[in-house]
Parts: C-alpha cells; sequence; structure tokens
C-alpha cells in the first residue's frame, strides 16, 4: 500500500511539471486535452509494470517532460508523447486515439507506433527506424517523440 501511495504521488508530481510547463504557452483548452491525454494515458497502462517495478506511465511521463520542457513543442506533440506506447501495449487502436484527440495526435502516435509483423526486412529494432526516418518527410515532430 505505501508503495503505491508513494509511485502515485511521483506520477502527480512529474505530471504537474508538464501540466505547469505547457501551461505558460498554451490556452487553457489545450491544457485540458494536454491533461486527458496523460488521464488516458495513465488509466491505459495503469496495470503494467516497467521491469523495475514501477508504474509504466512514469516513462511517457518522461517523454512528455522532455518534449515539453527541452524541446518546448506545442501541445499535440506532448498529447503525442504522452500517449506514445497506448496503441502498442494495450488493448485500444490508433482509431481510439483519433476519436478521443483528433487526427494530428492520431497521426504522430501512429507513426512511433511500433507495427507488429511476422517478419522484418531486416531486424524489428531496423524496421522501426526505417518506419520513423520515413515519416519525417511527412512531419519531423515525429521524430522528436
Amino acid at each position: 500500500m505505501e508503495q503505491t501511495t508513494s509511485y502515485d504521488s511521483i506520477i502527480k508530481e512529474r505530471a504537474g511539471r508538464v501540466f505547469d510547463c505547457m501551461s505558460q504557452r498554451v490556452s487553457s483548452d489545450d491544457l485540458h486535452r494536454i491533461r486527458e491525454a496523460f488521464e488516458f494515458a495513465a488509466m491505459a497502462h495503469a496495470p503494467q509494470k516497467r521491469k523495475t517495478g514501477e508504474p509504466y506511465i512514469l516513462h511517457p511521463i518522461a517523454v512528455a517532460t522532455i518534449v515539453a520542457e527541452e524541446l518546448m513543442m506545442e501541445a499535440n506533440v506532448v498529447m503525442a508523447a504522452f500517449l506514445h506506447d497506448v496503441v502498442e501495449d494495450t488493448p485500444y487502436t490508433i482509431e481510439d486515439i483519433r476519436e478521443r484527440f483528433g487526427d494530428d495526435v492520431a497521426f504522430l502516435v501512429d507513426v512511433v507506433t511500433k507495427k507488429k509483423k511476422n517478419t522484418y526486412v531486416e531486424s524489428k529494432q531496423v524496421d522501426n527506424y526505417r518506419q520513423m526516418l520515413n515519416s519525417v518527410q511527412y512531419d519531423i515532430r515525429a521524430l522528436l517523440i
């Protein structure tokens, strides 16, 4: 019980940093959408743990923190950073993301989602890099996530 409580406060504090950072440069509507993306990702990843035993949501929060604080990206990119593993690691689909968060966020999430294949041209990792690099011709934001 104590472990869960300490993780809850860590999650709240780290996500709060992203919200605080973004509140300085986005509208209240965009900030609300960012919070919704975090809450959806947290709910979707709730049963998952990292190899360390930590809640999985700490990874998407870390990615969103980099995108928000260091790269100073806009709201949709921060939302996609929170959501970037939802389609890959949970039962939710890219259509679920599109319905909740719109075409742009869905596009960014789709680009960074590793596609499941029976066979890979090179290797899983090389194919994933190829997928991301091919997407750069459409939108460099995906590479930054």
